[in-house]
């Protein structure tokens, strides 16, 4: 799992890296890669020490190059992650936010059981008209998984993927390709953030997604229901699998509202997970999209 940190909030990183390990099956089989994207070295330390007292199969790469927008030095984080996957390797990658969490219990033996038979697996876009992505024509693909949250595949060219954004050059309207490849309209123009080429590298490699479902607070959502439309939560099959806080750049770990109803209502949500039976994968059906 390798997962981006950078301020002020490297608290979260320890903290989903907590519920990802007490509510795997396998905990013994995780692996936490820390993408350090420049914190402090004294917060660093202790975040690693933290990390290795949860489990304690920790590293750490720093990022050494600079880049002012925080855009920027996210896909870096993320493109170390990637130039390090050997095609070769048996390895299940996972690229995350330091505030995405996984909330359901024996999590990492659904997603081993779905690369199974797909390649990759993860948080998606809110769809158009929603709380952030209005009903502008510039939009991010839909429906597609993002680098919020994404299992990859073992033996798979995951190393040739660039997650480096081009928000300053808008794409222009799609024509009917563009559109299908990233589920938008041909009256769409397409937001170039952080992973902005996965579509088209699925598309051209060939390779096979599950998109999660991206529900709010105020809709559908279950564990985050009552928060504000502002968090994010991702279903499978009907069932919540992820919460995202979003803004771990703008809002501390829990502190301020936003993030401490979030982090209590996670912690909440969790904790009831904990007494459940493990999930078993074969008791549900997968949709998976080419």
């Amino acid at each position: 799992m390798h997962v981006t940190v950078g301020n002020p909030s490297p608290e979260h990183a320890r903290h989903s890296w907590m519920w990802a390990n007490r509510l795997a099956r396998y905990p013994n089989r995780l692996h936490l890669e820390l993408m350090d994207l420049g914190i402090d070295q004294n917060q660093l330390n202790k975040l690693i020490s933290d990390c290795i007292a949860i489990n304690p199969n920790v590293t750490v790469q720093t990022n050494t190059e600079q880049r002012s927008g925080g855009s920027e030095r996210h896909a870096l984080g993320l493109n170390m992650a990637l130039k390090g996957i050997d095609k070769d390797s048996d390895d299940i990658h996972i690229l995350a936010d330091s505030d995405c969490y996984t909330i359901v219990k024996g999590w990492d033996d659904i997603i081993q059981h779905l690369l199974g038979f797909t390649d990759c697996v993860g948080a998606t876009y809110e769809p158009i008209g929603g709380f952030s992505s209005g009903t502008s024509e510039v939009q991010t693909y839909k429906g597609i998984p993002n680098c919020t949250w994404i299992a990859l595949c073992a033996n798979a060219d995951w190393n040739q993927l660039d997650c480096t954004p081009q928000l300053g050059t808008i794409k222009g309207f799609l024509d009917e390709e563009d559109a299908s490849i990233h589920n938008l309209k041909m009256g769409n123009r397409l937001l170039r953030d952080v992973g902005w080429r996965l579509p088209r590298f699925l598309h051209d490699k060939g390779y096979s997604y599950i998109g999660l479902s991206h529900v709010k607070p105020s809709g559908t959502a279950l564990a985050l229901k009552g928060l504000p439309d502002y968090h994010e939560e991702f279903v499978l099959a009907g069932m919540p699998i992820l919460a995202h806080q979003r803004g771990a750049s703008k809002h501390r770990f829990a502190e301020g509202p936003l993030s401490e109803r979030f982090i209590k209502t996670v912690d909440k949500w969790c904790s009831k997970q904990t007494d459940l039976e493990f999930v078993n994968p074969d008791d549900f059906e997968w949709e998976i999209s080419k």
